[in-house]
């Protein structure tokens, strides 16, 4: 009562000197509270620096005295090599150890475990370790784990394992939200955003505004959120259009080491967008840390800068080929289109119509209409016929009229959360992915885990392919993430979970 304040006010110090007197009974519970107290150090100032070698004597003599949730914790932190050798095997011995008590998270771990073996598997065995996985969280989610609810909602959204369905991958999500759980709000949050690419309400961007909030409220640093509520104000959607709001909500999810939001900090600080006046050079600080953080357009804007020089930062034809090359390397379009120009006009490199055009192909590859249009109009490829390109709205990914835009998703990707090590004794307190882009939230074990990002590419418009090129409205990739997730770049399967 005194831990959750629960008819009582609460007051942790008074519940630790209860388990101090619990445990003088050797009562298993009471020893594992006391771990957790003392692991997250949340005991009285003459009670602290205790090393783990105690926090852990606490968890194995609770896990050995059979109490369930003891054994979950030492089954991750064997899992993930926290004080012991990394063992999988010792940590599925305790995971089933503690689902023959019914504990769900242990249940959760163990779907886990076997989504990852599907990822890592033969086609042949795919399926069979994909059934493994959900049935592992069904039951976790009927025994009220909000995290395999979660899970389970990644599953229908992704059709991973299940058929695809995003009205039962909502309802799990829901679930998981009205528990007060951050990661099940965002992903509501961000279930109606992707809604609207179909049903262009605002009433959904409303929604997903909402959840947003919730989720920051519940998790503060809950980073992809802010990332969204940013884009949802610079947009104006679902929200009235407010830039400094907009730069807000940027400027927190940077300050958590977020890369695209970085890059809109410095986008918004380039240009008026009603902020006050332009600050160039503390734009090119922001790019400098996206970049940093390994955010392709960071570099493509920061070689726009050197090129042309602006007020408070000198021309720099070297460093501008240097970053426009860095933006190419990580796949971004503009920065082949750009390079492939300075080749065409001999612009601050030795003149080479072959590598120009060598470097518009990789541009129409990666996407460029820019470089598909130019190579149309030089006959280096045939013209398109309307038609030729199928619109597939089963795809989760495209551009939508907001200027919002939607990445395919890779399961049980996640926003991140900056967190402590260990993380709060009665709250998840970290994030982690597994697949690539997007927002599943496996974690760390105190009610116990939590985890995007991944960049995106905007796109510009020119007259010809020489003159500089004329930005457009921006797209967003969560490639992010969420979290993401997170990096705010790709990301392959995360063997940590």
């Amino acid at each position: 009562m005194f831990e959750t304040g629960t008819g009582v006010e609460k007051n942790l110090v008074k519940a630790f000197r209860l388990y101090k007197e619990g445990d003088r009974l050797e009562d298993p519970a009471c020893r594992f509270a006391l771990g957790k107290y003392f692991e997250n150090n949340l005991v009285p100032e003459d009670e602290q620096n205790r090393g783990m070698e105690d926090v852990v004597s606490y968890y194995e003599y609770a896990a050995d005295k059979g109490h369930a949730e003891a054994m979950t914790k030492l089954g991750y932190m064997h899992e993930h090599g926290i004080y012991y050798d990394k063992n999988v095997n010792r940590a599925l011995d305790y995971y089933k150890k503690a689902r023959k008590q019914n504990d769900p998270l242990a249940i959760n771990y163990l779907g886990l475990y076997y989504y990852r073996m599907a990822q890592r598997s033969e086609e042949s065995l795919k399926q069979k370790y994909y059934e493994q996985a959900i049935n592992l969280f069904k039951e976790s989610r009927r025994l009220g784990c909000t995290r395999a609810s979660n899970n389970l909602g990644m599953c229908y959204e992704q059709g991973t394992g299940v058929e695809r369905d995003m009205a039962e991958a909502l309802e799990c999500y829901m679930e998981a939200a009205t528990r007060g759980y951050s990661q099940g709000m965002f992903n509501v949050g961000y279930v109606h955003l992707y809604r609207t690419k179909r049903s262009r309400l605002n009433e959904d961007y409303e929604k997903a505004a909402h959840w947003f909030r919730a989720a920051i409220v519940k998790d503060p640093e809950l980073v992809d959120a802010y990332f969204y509520l940013g884009l949802l104000f610079e947009k104006g959607l679902g929200v009235d259009c407010d830039y400094h709001s907009a730069f807000g909500y940027y400027k927190k999810a940077a300050s958590l080491e977020h890369p695209k939001a970085a890059t809109k900090c410095g986008n918004l600080l380039a240009t008026p967008h009603g902020l006050v006046n332009p600050d160039k050079v503390e734009a090119l600080k922001y790019y400098k840390r996206a970049s940093e953080l390994g955010d392709a357009e960071a570099y493509l804007r920061m070689a726009e800068m050197y090129e042309e020089g602006a007020e408070g930062v000198r021309r720099n034809e070297k460093l501008a080929v240097q970053y426009y090359e860095r933006a190419r390397e990580l796949g971004l379009a503009e920065g082949s289109v750009n390079l492939s120009r300075m080749y065409e006009t001999g612009a601050f490199v030795k003149k080479d119509t072959n590598r120009a055009r060598e470097l518009l192909i990789e541009g129409a590859n990666n996407g460029s209409y820019i470089a598909r249009n130019k190579l149309i109009s030089t006959g280096v490829l045939p013209s398109m016929h309307a038609g030729d390109e199928k619109d597939d709205d089963s795809s989760v990914s495209g551009p939508d009229p907001s200027g919002m835009y939607f990445p395919k998703r890779s399961p049980f990707a996640r926003p991140e959360s900056k967190r402590s090590a260990f993380g709060s004794a009665f709250e998840s307190k970290r994030i982690s992915q597994i697949g690539s882009p997007t927002r599943m939230q496996f974690g760390e074990h105190n009610e116990y885990p939590e985890e995007e990002n991944k960049s995106h590419a905007r796109e510009k418009s020119e007259s010809t392919i020489k003159p500089r090129l004329h930005k457009e409205e921006e797209t967003i990739d969560v490639k992010q993430e969420l979290l993401i997730p997170s990096p705010e770049k790709p990301r392959s399967i995360d063997t940590d979970y």
